[in-house]
């Protein structure tokens, strides 16, 4: 039986049960996997915050973003680089959102392939409202 995931809008690390041993030693598990490729990482640390936080990906991405953003930017050795939509755009927006730059395309927890344009990576968030 599966626990249902928690559903609260912009919630932080500090509010969803953060403890720094044993986020970093999840982290240190992920880094000596042999992840192939962004992906494999961004999923495995989508699990990560499942687990011990008890979030969805939608979630994530509301209230985590950054924080998920600087553990993919370590896992990639800073390949990846983690960057605020108005770092890359002028879009105007009523809110804001940590996305991962690497190798010409963007990602955050629900887009695991990137995209080559980072507004679409902010619409899945809005249209899930």
């Amino acid at each position: 039986m599966n626990p249902q995931l928690v559903v609260i809008h912009n919630m932080i690390l500090a509010e969803a049960g953060y403890t720094e041993s044993k986020h970093n030693a999840r982290i240190t598990q992920i880094s000596q996997s042999n992840h192939s490729d962004i992906s494999d990482v961004i999923h495995a640390v989508c699990q990560l915050y499942q687990d011990l936080y008890n979030v969805d990906k939608y979630n994530i991405n509301c209230g985590m973003c950054e924080d998920f953003a600087h553990d993919i930017a370590y896992l990639t050795n800073n390949q990846a680089i983690p960057m605020w939509n108005d770092e890359i755009d002028d879009l105007v927006l009523n809110c804001a959102h940590c996305v991962i730059y690497y190798h010409e395309k963007y990602y955050d927890s629900q887009h695991p392939f990137g995209s080559t344009k980072q507004q679409l990576l902010l619409w899945d968030i809005f249209a899930d409202r």
